[in-house]
């Protein structure tokens, strides 16, 4: 394969609150968490703060590239890097119960939502591959 048909992404993003990978503009209406919000496209079809208690804002299938709302770009998949984070190498990470959070621990109790996004490739670096699958814990 010849380098014209390769898709690179850089391993680790060079500055924190960054990605690599397949980005789109898209409108964003709700981010209370900032820069990596799990984002949930609404059923107006813009994005809004995904949240494992709530069913309604899953599943998770992208990450807010900054701060606040409107025409913004969001990483569909790719490398994201936050320095805040401190995820164990390897995980598996999950949406959070805090919203537009992620974790590596699974969210456990009575009718959270259970969706892998990603793994840790790093403490503070995921690859960002969310499945559509998702599972309701009872």
């Amino acid at each position: 394969m010849g380098d014209a048909e390769k898709i690179i992404w850089d391993v680790v993003p060079v500055a924190d609150n960054t990605g690599t990978g397949w980005k789109a503009v898209m409108q964003v209406d709700v981010n209370s968490y900032g820069v990596c919000a799990a984002l949930h496209m609404d059923t107006d079809g813009n994005w809004i703060n995904a949240d494992a208690s709530v069913v309604g804002t899953m599943p998770c299938m992208a990450l807010a590239l900054a701060t606040g709302t409107g025409s913004t770009d969001v990483l569909l998949k790719g490398i994201m890097r936050n320095d805040d984070w401190n995820f164990t190498i390897g995980a598996q990470i999950y949406v959070s119960t805090t919203a537009g959070d992620l974790t590596d621990t699974m969210p456990s109790a009575t009718d959270e939502v259970i969706q892998v996004v990603g793994y840790a490739l790093t403490a503070d670096v995921i690859y960002f591959c969310p499945s559509s699958d998702y599972v309701t814990h009872i």
